[in-house]
């Protein structure tokens, strides 16, 4: 396929997925990757392209919190750096996978984050009380190695996580995600481009159209309560894991 038409349908596909994710709040990728997918893309350019929509959202959110006084990046910053190691990993894994096997494993992820995140907004889990660093540890390390290995922003996992398993108060959690994120996707594309897989154009035009897409995004309101939202993003995130999951034994 031409370069110059991929790069136009991964632009314009940034925009929309991460237009879209900003509306409901859970990023853009888990709309990218299938998306893209489409156009018989493998991995190795997929997950570096959407990496780079998330990257640029990741810098424009952490700033405005940090302007905010919302983001302590010292201490964060400690977090994102601690993930870099499985984030590495993520990508090295990735960039071996044949598109089906990325399908199959892509579409699980989705209906386990689904099955997850369903299950502790109907109250069936509850936060934890207290926090400890041990836990916020473990779970922006694991965030950030599907984060790579999948080309999606972590903070679907993480911030409920983070709420659940680590008992981090809501706002910490997004704060924390965010930042976190833009750790472990600057280095799930500089490892992609390590490994030869380069492609500016398309790593550059998903950046810049998906930083696009967040800022009409986040000024979209939808007329839709939170929690009817809530359940709503993530049924699609299970149609979509089963549209993956079958699309992947074709």
């Amino acid at each position: 396929m031409d370069s110059l038409f991929e790069s136009v349908i991964v632009a314009l596909l940034a925009f929309l997925s991460s237009m879209v994710g900003a509306v409901v709040g859970a990023g853009g990728g888990f709309i990218f990757i299938p998306a893209a997918s489409l156009l018989g893309l493998p991995p190795q350019q997929l997950v570096p392209s959407s990496l780079s929509m998330v990257l640029a959202n990741a810098v424009s959110a952490s700033l405005q919190r940090y302007r905010s006084g919302g983001l302590n990046v010292s201490k964060t910053a400690v977090l994102g750096v601690a993930a870099l190691p499985l984030a590495v990993l993520g990508s090295l894994i990735g960039s071996g996978l044949s598109l089906p096997h990325f399908k199959a494993g892509f579409g699980l992820f989705l209906l386990t984050t689904s099955v997850f995140v369903l299950t502790v907004r109907e109250g069936l889990l509850k936060p934890r009380a207290e926090t400890r660093f041990y836990r916020v540890l473990l779970t922006v390390i694991a965030a950030g190695f599907f984060s790579t290995l999948f080309g999606i922003g972590g903070g679907v996992l993480m911030v409920p996580a983070l709420i659940l398993t680590a008992g981090l108060e809501a706002h910490r959690a997004v704060a924390t995600s965010q930042l976190v994120t833009f750790f472990t996707a600057a280095t799930g594309v500089a490892s992609y481009l390590a490994q030869g897989h380069f492609y500016p154009l398309l790593y550059t035009v998903a950046g810049v159209m998906g930083l696009a897409g967040g800022y009409v995004g986040s000024g979209i309101e939808i007329r839709m309560e939170s929690e009817k939202l809530g359940r709503f993003v993530f049924t699609v995130f299970a149609i979509v894991g089963i549209y993956m999951l079958f699309s992947s034994l074709q």
